[in-house]
């Protein structure tokens, strides 16, 4: 994943912005880039840049702000099917995650955005996707962690998940079972997740994978 290179004049298109829903009348919590996805923090209806390091409230993307701001100054944030003049070199097509830098966009998923808040549609430009809170009622719309294949131990292990939250659901599958009477059933113990580990105890000799939501 690699953060992508904001232009020092990055800017919203006005054919797009005059249409495009807006909040306005906001202040700025902290100093706000151009362009940047920003969040309105529910303690105190300020504006933030959005953080997806975890995803938590700094993770929202209320909307791209459109143009810097001073803290204490007025901030206007444009929503969905805004189109911003972003960069350079910019790949068509291109999916664009809330980073895990603030006000800043990835073209990876992050752990506070997994489903991305806007795309690229020529080599300078981005449109805004998406805006407001991910919902994780569906699969579709979860924060999901699969890990790489591990051989058991027979006693308890952690498994890092980076879901930056403690697993709602976690599921174990069997991947080679060696078949030897010393083996015996494949068994599978949960202990106490936490947020940054998966903590399992599973029959010895065996191998798993382990599949997890936020």
């Amino acid at each position: 994943m690699s953060l992508i290179t904001r232009s020092t004049t990055a800017s919203p298109d006005a054919s797009t912005a005059q249409f495009a829903p807006q909040i306005s009348g906001k202040i700025a919590g902290e100093a706000i880039d151009r362009a940047a996805p920003c969040y309105v923090k529910a303690s105190d209806g300020l504006v933030y840049m959005t953080n997806a390091t975890a995803a938590n409230e700094a993770s929202r993307v209320d909307g791209f702000a459109a143009e810097s701001a001073a803290v204490g100054n007025p901030v206007t944030l444009y929503g969905l099917g805004t189109r911003f003049h972003y960069g350079s070199g910019l790949t068509i097509g291109t999916v664009l995650y809330a980073g895990a830098t603030k006000g800043r966009l990835d073209d990876a998923a992050t752990v506070g955005d997994w489903a991305g808040c806007a795309m690229v549609i020529s080599d300078t430009d981005i449109i805004v996707t998406r805006t407001g809170p991910l919902s994780k009622a569906t699969a579709a719309g979860a924060a999901m962690f699969v890990s790489a294949e591990t051989t058991a131990t027979g006693s308890a292990q952690n498994v890092a998940h980076g879901l930056g939250v403690v697993p709602t659901h976690v599921m174990v599958a069997l991947t080679e079972h060696p078949g030897t009477p010393d083996t015996g059933a494949f068994d599978v113990a949960e202990g106490t997740h936490t947020t940054t580990n998966i903590v399992l105890t599973v029959t010895v000799n065996t191998k798993f994978k382990v599949l997890a939501f936020a």
